[in-house]
């Protein structure tokens, strides 16, 4: 048993830099590399994500998730602020899973005809699309919209 200070410290010290090490060694690959530029992340890329989930390690992006990306797009857009206005706001009800909001995404890519993919599918960013999707079907104020 190690008696001193000084020699717990170093011994402490010691452990916690194995742990790093073999924690290290152990990881694929470093997170977060990915560099930002004016390729937005595709509509295709992101429905791709969705289909191969816990798979997408060595994709572009590295590791992009499908139900992280979604929540991502709900919270934006989910309660008003001051950079999102309340116009924009999504009213999705409380108890929806991300597999609901998923299908509502997948049943606007579904309908659209192949003739306007480029046109309607290709240039969009998939935050603009699944936003899109989600405005359909959860906006705040659809009862305004339709008069």
């Amino acid at each position: 048993m190690i008696r001193n200070k000084p020699a717990r410290f170093l011994g402490l010290a010691l452990l916690v830099a194995m742990c790093s090490i073999s924690s290290n060694a152990m990881s694929q690959e470093d997170c977060c590399h990915f560099k930002v530029s004016e390729k937005h992340v595709s509509v295709d890329e992101f429905l791709e994500s969705c289909d191969v989930t816990g798979k997408t390690a060595y994709g572009s992006p590295p590791y992009f998730d499908c139900q992280s990306y979604i929540l991502g797009v709900v919270d934006s857009f989910k309660s008003p602020s001051k950079t999102v206005g309340s116009k924009q706001q999504l009213c999705i009800p409380n108890g929806l899973e991300t597999k609901d909001l998923l299908e509502v995404v997948w049943n606007d890519y579904r309908n659209i005809k192949e003739e306007d993919y480029d046109k309607m599918i290709a240039p969009v960013s998939a935050a603009n699309f699944i936003y899109s999707a989600l405005k359909k079907k959860f906006s705040c104020h659809q009862k305004n919209e339709t008069k």
